[in-house]
């Protein structure tokens, strides 16, 4: 059974009887090559009908026809190394997966109950994305009825207009948009208002990681909107669902605090090193 939390009733396909196989072993059975060995148990769905396996170190793999396929062609992200100086995201996101491997938990917290949608889903379903207009939806989704996938195109619309979020370009028929972090607290005051849910929210530039723990403590969602120093054309907002402390097991020295957050780009939570000498700007937005 293939569980989708994108499908209407949470699952996108089933087999029953005594032949039936998983998708991954299927998959793993159209193996091009004997030899051929894959460095990750995940399984990527690219659409419907085909999904595949994808070596993590070397980006390399095949689909469930056999063909060769790789982590650049499918738009997969995979984790890089971290950098005292990273230009880009890839270099303070990390997997949970990783996270748990390499490091102890010195604390931990997290919100549930929100919904949160891959930029491809978002693109396919409203023809245009914009990071913030993401990251707001799903926030709003935690405190409020939203109109869920069926109804996606309405809600992120009425959340890029609320938002005043401009064009920033349009490619292979898409629409971008580029969203003032300035304009969120209207946005999601008014769209959660609309519904019935009065909220509170308040913003804080270069927000201390204590801020977001102690809204996430209080039971809250919050974003997280910042720009790499080192890449002026970096700028992102990713939904904040909760926190770690991590010291790695290997170094007591290595101590980070992070974020859980919905990247907005793939599905499920990942790590966020909010190391503040990473970034030019920040602001933390916080409701309650």
């Amino acid at each position: 059974m293939v569980f989708d939390s994108e499908e209407d009733f949470g699952i996108s396909e089933f087999s029953y009887g005594e032949d039936a196989i998983s998708p991954y072993e299927s998959t793993l059975k159209q193996n091009p090559l004997s030899s051929y060995s894959i460095d990750s148990d995940k399984l990527y769905k690219i659409d419907q009908l085909t999904y595949c396996l994808i070596d993590e170190t070397t980006g390399d793999g095949f689909d469930n026809y056999g063909e060769a396929v790789s982590a650049l062609s499918e738009g997969l992200n995979f984790i890089s190394s971290r950098s005292s100086s990273p230009d880009s995201w890839e270099q303070v996101l990390m997997d949970p997966s990783v996270v748990y491997r390499d490091y102890k938990i010195a604390a931990v917290n997290s919100v549930s109950g929100y919904s949160s949608y891959t930029e491809q889903y978002v693109k396919l379903v409203t023809g245009r994305y914009a990071c913030t207009v993401s990251a707001m939806l799903t926030v709003c989704s935690f405190y409020t009825t939203t109109s869920g996938a069926n109804g996606l195109d309405l809600d992120y619309t009425e959340l890029w207009r609320r938002s005043r979020t401009e064009v920033d370009h349009t490619q292979n028929g898409i629409i971008y948009g580029s969203t003032q972090a300035g304009s969120i607290p209207e946005a999601i005051r008014g769209f959660c208002l609309d519904r019935g849910t009065s909220v509170n929210v308040s913003q804080v530039a270069f927000a201390n990681w204590t801020a977001y723990k102690n809204n996430i403590d209080s039971g809250n969602m919050s974003i997280f909107s910042g720009t790499l120093k080192v890449n002026a054309n970096s700028g992102h907002a990713m939904a904040v669902a909760g926190y770690i402390s991590l010291t790695n097991k290997d170094d007591v020295l290595d101590f980070m605090n992070t974020l859980m957050v919905c990247d907005g780009w793939n599905g499920g939570l990942r790590i966020l090193n909010h190391n503040l000498l990473h970034y030019s700007s920040n602001m933390g937005t916080f409701v309650s």
